[in-house]
């Protein structure tokens, strides 16, 4: 029987906004949020993933099964690596690996990310969503051919000409196998220079594609960002299905 996990990296430093994941949103830390909202979805285990003491003690008082994962980490691919190999995951088990600074996920995103994966034979599918947010350097913005096989990842406004942007959003889903292959494979000099771990995935001709969602999620790169998500948590209807957790 094949798994399905959902795992939360949660890193307590930040460049753009120190601390941000335990930002309080409503009176609750912004990991919290992520966490109890993934918990509505279809994903039949679901854990924090951290390097971070700090943050393990504040998970551990809402109840929140939380892994202590090694600081090295590049990326949250390589966290999500780490914590599947703590949880003794087998090659076939998937995982969606769910951005820890997205307090505004869907929990039917997740849902839908997740049954398109299991129905294509795809080794990774990342969400998107399209924005006429142009000239922002803090959105990934991804380059497909016409099946939605992602090409290009880059935070420059790609293709040129686009009169809308395709940007990824906080979802990721992949199994054991395609994880394990990534590890497996040399950091590109393109990814370092797009600082977006899957570029690696693109150039190393994994199948790789998007998966479009609906709901704008609204990833917290900095102060405004946080300010957008306070003020549109205020009247999130899933919000009381778990604040008083």
């Amino acid at each position: 029987m094949v798994k399905k996990v959902g795992l939360v990296p949660s890193r307590l430093n930040s460049n753009r906004l120190p601390e941000k994941s335990l930002e309080l949103i409503e009176g609750m830390p912004m990991f919290a949020h992520v966490y109890f909202r993934a918990k509505m979805s279809l994903l039949e285990e679901i854990y924090l993933l951290t390097d971070s003491e700090k943050i393990k003690k504040i998970a551990n008082s809402y109840k929140i099964p939380t892994l202590i994962t090694r600081s090295e980490h590049k990326n949250g691919t390589e966290r999500c690596h780490e914590g599947a190999q703590i949880l003794g995951l087998e090659e076939s088990d998937v995982i969606v690996d769910i951005q820890g600074d997205e307090p505004l996920i869907d929990p039917d995103d997740i849902n839908n990310i997740l049954n398109f994966y299991l129905k294509n034979d795809f080794e990774i599918v990342v969400s998107t969503i399209q924005t006429n947010n142009f000239e922002n350097k803090n959105t990934v913005k991804v380059a497909t051919n016409e099946d939605g096989k992602i090409i290009y990842f880059s935070r420059q406004d790609i293709p040129f000409g686009s009169e809308k942007l395709t940007i990824t959003k906080g979802l990721v889903v992949f199994d054991l196998k395609s994880i394990n292959r990534y590890i497996q494979t040399e950091e590109t000099h393109l990814e370092r220079l797009e600082k977006h771990e899957l570029q690696r995935c693109s150039e190393n001709n994994f199948s790789i594609y998007e998966f479009k969602i609906k709901n704008d999620s609204r990833s917290v790169d900095v102060q405004e960002d946080l300010d957008f998500v306070r003020d549109k948590m205020k009247n999130d209807s899933l919000l009381k299905k778990y604040i008083n957790h």
